[in-house]
C-alpha cells in the first residue's frame, strides 16, 4: 500500500468533482430560479463564490424552517419525583425507600425541539461563520446562532 496515497485529498465523491455536486446544489434550489442569466454564469465560472452560494442556501432554508417551527422528537428521562408521570420504575423506587419519602422513581419521554437534526443545523451556522466575509450572510449567521442558542439547543 502506497502511503502517499492516502494522505492526498481526494476532490470528487463517487467520481463526481466536488464542484460539480455544489453546482447541482445551486440547480436544485429556489435561489438558481431567482439569479439573473449573468449571475448564474458567473457563480458558474467562480467556484471560490460556492462558500457564499452555501451560506445564502442555508440562510434561506433555516429562516423558513424557524418560520415554520424546527422538528420535534421525543426524549426519554428519567427522574426521581413526587408525583407519578410516566412509568413507575419499581425496583429502583422500592430499594431506595422512596415511597417513605413520598418520592417516586418514573421515567418518562419530553417532547423536545434539541434533537440531532436541529443540532446539526445549529452546528452548520457556526461551520459557516468563520468562512465568509460577506457583512450581510455573517450577521445572518449570527443571528441563526443566536436563534439556537435562545432555544438552547446544541
Amino acid at each position: 500500500m502506497n502511503l502517499s496515497n492516502q494522505s492526498t485529498v481526494k476532490t470528487t465523491v463517487a467520481t463526481v468533482p466536488i464542484r460539480n455536486i455544489w453546482l447541482l446544489l445551486l440547480y436544485a434550489s429556489d435561489l438558481y430560479q431567482t439569479l439573473g442569466k449573468q449571475q448564474r454564469v458567473q457563480l458558474e465560472n467562480n467556484p471560490e463564490d460556492l462558500i457564499k452560494l452555501v451560506a445564502k442556501l442555508y440562510c434561506q432554508a433555516v429562516g423558513k424552517r424557524l418560520m415554520r417551527s424546527l422538528s420535534c422528537d421525543y426524549q426519554q428521562h428519567t427522574q426521581v419525583l413526587n408525583r407519578v408521570r410516566g412509568k413507575i420504575d419499581m425496583l429502583v423506587t422500592t430499594r431506595q425507600q422512596l415511597l417513605e419519602k413520598g418520592r417516586i422513581k418514573c421515567y418518562f419521554d419530553n417532547l423536545t425541539i434539541d434533537t440531532p437534526k436541529n443540532r446539526y443545523i445549529h452546528a452548520a451556522a457556526h461551520a459557516l461563520l468563520p468562512q465568509l466575509q460577506d457583512k450581510i450572510l455573517i450577521r445572518q449567521c449570527q443571528k441563526i446562532i443566536s436563534c439556537f442558542t435562545v432555544l438552547k439547543i446544541g
